[in-house]
């Protein structure tokens, strides 16, 4: 039998924590005692569109976090899939379905019928056997930010712009160790001006951070039928309408 545990981060979610965590650090609502800086991962725009009849004002100022694009990391293009044999015990089990939900972002998977069907397995035996395999993505961030007070949208930009350039990393690299969280500097752009939006009844101001952002993602798939596992991994073409046989 076939199980499937899938170990994912949805990055966004991440940094919208994090973001927002950062703002109440600085105590930016004490700052600007007018204002309540949103950070949100459903752009206002979309909302706005949806349900017209609600006051725009009251969706702004923004803090928009979204990934554009994912894909592999460009390093790595010319490489193959990481793949390992691996056996499970019932700890490492555990441990897997203790991260599911320990953190924002952490996309961690294995449904309630598997968890059952494979603490059965559990009962039996030691270890599950399969294989682990592992996928570096890049995320391209993007960061916006709108308000409709022009002096107020450049100084929260310039707080973001310092995070993402100074300690956010170092958060992210510590709070998501086991996804191996990495960005470079050189890949920030940022577009502090010349972004306005006049469409719903006032005036907004925008600006811009984009960046991009590494880490890795991993499928574990455990055959409960293997009672040992090698070093090596063959692979065969799995072709399921012709209930072909695979190995590994």
């Amino acid at each position: 039998m076939i199980f499937y545990l899938n170990r994912g981060l949805i990055l966004e979610q991440a940094l919208c924590q994090e973001l927002e965590s950062y703002l109440d650090k600085i105590h930016l609502d004490e700052t600007y005692p007018n204002f309540h800086v949103k950070v949100t991962n459903n752009h206002p725009f979309a909302e706005l569109y949806l349900h017209s009849t609600r006051t725009a004002a009251d969706h702004f100022p923004a803090i928009v976090v979204t990934t554009e694009t994912d894909n592999k990391t460009n390093d790595l293009m010319q490489l193959g899939e990481d793949a390992m044999a691996i056996g499970l015990e019932l700890e490492d089990f555990e441990k897997f379905k203790a991260e599911m939900d320990s953190l924002p972002g952490i996309c961690t998977l294995v449904d309630p019928e598997s968890e059952k069907q494979i603490r059965e397995i559990f009962e039996k035996t030691q270890y599950i056997y399969g294989i682990k395999m592992d996928q570096r993505k890049t995320d391209h961030v993007s960061i916006e930010i709108w308000a409709d007070n022009n002096q107020l949208k450049n100084e929260v930009y310039e707080q973001i712009r310092l995070y993402i350039s100074g300690y956010l990393q170092t958060v992210l690299k510590e709070k998501y160790a086991g996804f191996g969280v990495e960005f470079f500097d050189g890949t920030i752009r940022g577009e502090r001006s010349n972004n306005y939006n006049t469409d719903f009844d006032i005036a907004l101001s925008g600006a811009h951070i984009a960046f991009e952002m590494n880490y890795c993602i991993s499928q574990i798939v455990l055959d409960s039928e293997l009672s040992e596992i090698t070093n090596e991994i063959e692979w065969e073409v799995i072709n399921h309408v012709k209930n072909e046989q695979h190995t590994y």
